[in-house]
């Protein structure tokens, strides 16, 4: 074989294996991106709202390392450290704490029928309880994220020797869970639950959950805190209907009343006064909460539809 064309097909064996590198550089441990992920917790019924970022290289045990930093205010002024990832070029990602060895994150690797063990945070948010699934990828589609298609991994939890049904978990390239960065839906346990609420990459919002129009979402049930008027919710649960009723000395005092589902949308707004008869007919069963605002006091109470 001339020599010229030996060289020739070298180069673009070089170019190829170039190209692949370059592609494999984008790095799903890149310092530029944010995770904001909801904490829904019950029986409390709170949503909080925790942030996380990659910050400085750090070797540990002769592999680099990017650090995740976890902030849990609005303005991520308080941000802590909160372990630590890397990742492959046969794209698997690995988790670690200060006390934990690697713990495989993700697997984007996996064709479908593959069945993959991962580690995710399944505890409180505020600890870092590492547990273990087992998933089977069931099927690998195609998702558009602000006009980018990227692939969509459907992931069936694997308890003893069944693979359920139903893909509970779900994997976005270059993004991780829609359950949020460290954790996944599979785990949960008592009601709680995690949902990816935005991601950014270059201060560039590129996923945004449906049901919110904010990156940070708080809430908290006041309605025990400070209370000056009595107010009733009843019945409690119901199916088809419920009153709101206040006991308050000013009867003529107006009232803005909004009730959201247990996702953070606003389903009802109305104004009203003394009490009020609200039907539930056609609402889906669950958690609701009704959010009342008078004179710059609010009052919370908890519905549950069944």
């Amino acid at each position: 074989m001339p020599i010229q064309i030996l060289i020739k097909r070298m180069g673009i064996s070089m170019l190829v294996a170039l190209i692949s590198l370059s592609a494999m550089s984008q790095s799903f441990i890149d310092t530029t991106k944010t995770w904001s992920v909801l904490n829904h917790r019950l029986p409390a019924f709170t949503i909080t709202t925790e942030t996380f970022s990659l910050q400085a290289d750090t070797t540990i045990e002769t592999m680099q390392y990017r650090q995740v930093f976890r902030s849990t205010n609005e303005f991520q002024t308080n941000s802590l450290s909160y372990g630590y990832l890397r990742e492959t070029m046969d794209g698997k990602v690995f988790f670690r704490t200060d006390t934990t060895g690697d713990r495989l994150l993700y697997d984007f690797s996996l064709s479908e029928n593959d069945a993959v063990t991962v580690y995710g945070i399944s505890g409180y948010s505020d600890e870092i309880y590492l547990d273990s699934m087992r998933f089977v990828l069931s099927e690998k589609s195609e998702i558009s994220i602000n006009g980018v298609p990227r692939d969509l991994y459907h992931l069936n939890p694997v308890l003893g020797e069944d693979t359920l049904p139903d893909a509970t978990e779900f994997w976005v390239e270059g993004i991780g869970s829609l359950s949020g960065l460290l954790h996944y839906e599979a785990a949960l346990m008592g009601g709680n639950a995690y949902e990816l609420l935005c991601y950014s990459h270059n201060d560039t919002l590129l996923y945004q959950h449906d049901d919110y129009n904010v990156c940070y979402y708080v809430y908290t049930d006041l309605a025990e805190i400070n209370r000056k008027i009595k107010l009733e919710v009843f019945p409690n649960p119901t199916s088809e209907k419920f009153t709101i009723r206040f006991d308050d000395k000013n009867l003529n005092q107006a009232y803005h009343v909004e009730i959201y589902t247990a996702q953070g949308k606003c389903i009802i707004q109305q104004t009203i006064q003394k009490s009020a008869c609200i039907s539930t007919k056609n609402w889906e069963a669950g958690i609701y909460m009704i959010k009342m605002t008078c004179n710059g006091q609010t009052f919370t109470e908890k519905l549950v539809v069944y």
